[in-house]
């Protein structure tokens, strides 16, 4: 039977390059696009961090940064221009947030100009020339986690780049083979570049104070000796109350 990257379109494939999918110019992983060819070597880097620091690069589901419900996050996004000649157009980032993720703040971009819709999608427009070997300034877009999101859940996000054309701004968006569903898939080509969560149990707590245990009013007679209980219990979990 005939399968995606066979070479041969079919089976609802808009095209099938075989060996070469993915790579620029040619058909997209998934048989479901072309690949953007890029001629300035940009490649693309994304973080998800809880400070601003580049220390969780998070790729897969294995290498994924976990999260409790209700976190506040940034992901970190790095451009770079690795090719052999420089970008005189420019560089634009795009990035649609996953479900249960909400852009929480302004986002972070010296050099940049960001534009968001709504709280779940941002460009970030570059419009300078990029040196060969030159890693632009970061952009730092600060998220929330739903606490509606369920537990043990992996989220990714996606970010691509690309080069300006001049005044149009004529530039692809995420390409097709760098969204499928799979946590655990790494794109082929550095145009785009997943940073993937694991949604863990939140931490809710709760605290009740007892007067000789009794929640509501308990009458105390003059030189009477009496205790105060105090309960902390995480909600979350449903654990069992700590008594002190």
């Amino acid at each position: 039977p005939s399968f995606c990257g066979d070479g041969i379109v079919s089976n609802g494939e808009t095209c099938d390059d075989g060996a070469q999918n993915g790579q620029p110019g040619k058909c997209g992983v998934t048989c479901g696009g072309t690949t953007t060819t890029q001629t300035g070597g940009l490649m693309v880097k994304k973080y998800v961090s809880t400070g601003t620091t580049l220390s969780n690069d998070a790729q897969t589901l294995a290498s994924a940064l976990e999260l409790p419900r209700g976190s506040l996050f940034n992901y970190i996004v790095v451009v770079t221009n690795s090719g052999a000649t420089a970008v005189a157009s420019g560089a634009k980032v795009t990035d649609t947030l996953p479900s249960g993720v909400t852009i929480s703040g302004a986002i972070n971009a010296s050099g940049w100009t960001c534009t968001t819709s709504g709280n779940t999608a941002f460009t970030c427009l570059y419009p300078n020339t990029i040196a060969t070997g030159a890693t632009l300034p970061q952009i730092v877009i600060p998220a929330y986690l739903d606490m509606t999101v369920p537990v043990g859940t992996p989220i990714k996000n996606v970010a691509a780049v690309c080069e300006l054309s001049g005044a149009t701004l004529d530039c692809t968006t995420v390409p097709g083979d760098c969204s499928p569903s799979d946590p655990n898939y790494n794109p082929v080509t550095n145009k785009c570049d997943p940073a993937v969560i694991n949604v863990v149990p939140s931490i809710d707590l709760s605290i009740k104070k007892y007067v000789k245990r009794d929640d509501v009013f308990a009458p105390i007679l003059t030189n009477e000796d009496f205790n105060y209980n105090i309960v902390v219990q995480d909600d979350s979990l449903c654990s069992r109350p700590y008594v002190g």
